[in-house]
């Protein structure tokens, strides 16, 4: 399995991949055959949310020159199939959205184990990034959520990276949080417990069949309550 874990995979609401540190560059080289793409839900009981969107990241691949023969939405209308789906899948795409909604989906559907073997291209979304994880450390998304880390929920995740991911950083991180501070300074608060890598949208965690991790693009390692930027964009 090859794996491209994003922050995002184009611009908002735009169908259109990010051109930007060879994402799409190696998505060609990884996909070189007409396409078989299975959309993975985040909300599977929301379609009037789950379509629009994955319909634009189809769009997205044409747009870029993918031959996508076919295209396949997994939710609650075709759970049951999911085997059968990802097994006939070259290409998963796990949506962006709420985190633990998605988690419980995968443990559904029993994602993690269909992976196993599976032998073509992830793309994580956000959310789906997130929950790729081994464990996945879930920061308050929600004004009642706790704003202590200590009570931050930790899922089980995918086992497809050792890696705590944020998405949209280069949004996030100036965001209020409901106690008066910041996202930042909450994930820093956050990095005491675990440590974090956090991604700007158009950045990725890239892994090779061989399961070798290369972080693309801009990026920042926050531990110990302190931020680094490790990455910066490919020219």
């Amino acid at each position: 399995m090859i794996c491209f874990l994003t922050s995002a995979t184009g611009p908002y609401q735009t169908p259109a991949l990010y051109t930007e540190n060879h994402f799409v560059d190696r998505l060609k080289a990884a996909l070189p055959g007409p396409v078989r793409g299975l959309w993975v839900a985040n909300d599977p009981a929301t379609r009037e949310t789950t379509v629009p969107f994955a319909l634009e990241v189809r769009d997205a691949f044409v747009n870029a020159g993918f031959p996508v023969e076919a295209y396949t939405i997994l939710d609650d209308l075709n759970a049951k199939d999911a085997a059968r789906l990802v097994a006939g899948a070259n290409l998963i795409i796990l949506s962006g959205g709420e985190i633990p909604v998605q988690s419980r989906f995968f443990e559904r559907i029993g994602l993690k184990g269909l992976l196993q073997g599976w032998n073509g291209v992830l793309v994580g979304i956000s959310a789906g990034s997130m929950n790729s994880a081994d464990t996945v450390l879930v920061p308050p998304e929600a004004p009642e959520d706790p704003m202590d880390p200590d009570q931050w929920p930790v899922l089980q995740g995918l086992g497809l990276t050792e890696h705590h991911l944020i998405p949209h950083f280069q949004y996030l991180r100036s965001q209020p949080t409901p106690n008066g501070g910041t996202v930042e300074a909450l994930l820093l608060e956050g990095s005491r417990r675990w440590p974090l890598l956090a991604l700007n949208d158009g950045s990725y965690i890239f892994k090779d069949a061989a399961g070798n991790e290369t972080v693309c693009g801009e990026a920042y390692r926050i531990a110990d309550g302190e931020i680094v930027q490790i990455s910066k964009n490919e020219a």
